[in-house]
């Protein structure tokens, strides 16, 4: 009984060591790939502090942590950070890490401040995916590849966005739109072609301009919303929602598609 004692405890201690120094040999693997990623299919510039890996906190699945990523623009927005996020998580399944495609699980996205521009002329700074190399390289929205089949595969099940900043400003029309402390939590089997997403929804702060006109000022925002997302269709459908507007309840059914360049809408509010 001993020795079964012993061989069991040897064989844990082992077990414990390669679970702390696994990630250290697949951590260089996995940065290569995000940057190279970011380099075939963007015109933008990625950057990133530090990337970690860990096999015990959502054992057996791996949790890749990146901290204080910056995504910034080029030509026309030279210099203007599109994205920033303080800390992204992704929890993939343990064994993608041994091969070429790395299925994501669940994501979560802290500390994002996101700075979206259009010029009077219709250029924008998010137009940053580099054109396709033909209609053979188009993925369904279930594999959800970015890039090709060796790149990152999305399995995901659940994500969130916490302490989050957004601000969209387009001169085309002209609207200013501004989110401060922004948190939204989803989760839905994004494997299926038809999606029953349940969402959670606060800001502290929503601030709404339309051509110099102040439509919405320093309002707060409590959302619970249940969409049904059609991924064949690009149709999205909603379904039970309550939507608090400082104390101002609303409500929204119907659906919006977008097949193609045209959206198709029918919302009731």
């Amino acid at each position: 009984m001993k020795k079964v004692l012993k061989v069991l405890g040897i064989t844990i201690g082992v077990i414990l060591i390669l679970l702390i120094t696994l990630p250290y040999l697949f951590k260089d693997k996995i940065t290569q790939a995000v940057k190279d990623t970011a380099n075939e299919s963007l015109t933008a510039t990625l950057d990133f502090e530090d990337l970690s890996i860990s096999l015990i906190s959502n054992f057996p699945n791996a949790t890749i942590s990146i901290d204080n990523i910056s995504l910034t623009g080029t030509k026309n927005f030279d210099g203007v950070e599109l994205v920033s996020i303080g800390r992204l998580e992704a929890v993939m399944d343990l064994s993608s890490l041994m091969g070429d495609s790395y299925a994501i699980k669940r994501i979560a996205i802290d500390g994002m401040k996101t700075d979206v521009r259009v010029m009077a002329d219709g250029k924008t700074n998010y137009d940053i995916l580099k054109p396709s190399q033909g209609e053979d390289d188009k993925l369904t929205p279930v594999e959800a590849d970015l890039g090709n089949d060796e790149g990152f595969r999305l399995k995901l099940q659940e994500y969130s966005l916490t302490n989050s900043n957004i601000s969209y400003i387009d001169h085309s029309i002209p609207i200013h739109a501004e989110l401060t402390n922004l948190n939204h939590f989803g989760s839905g089997d994004f494997t299926q072609n038809i999606v029953a997403l349940a969402t959670q929804t606060n800001a502290e702060e929503i601030n709404f301009d339309y051509d110099g006109i102040k439509y919405i000022h320093k309002a707060s925002a409590e959302i619970k919303a249940d969409l049904e997302l059609n991924l064949t269709e690009s149709k999205y459908t909603f379904n039970n929602n309550e939507i608090l507007l400082n104390d101002f309840p609303i409500q929204v059914d119907g659906f919006v598609k977008m097949p193609s360049e045209s959206i198709d809408m029918d919302l009731n509010f």
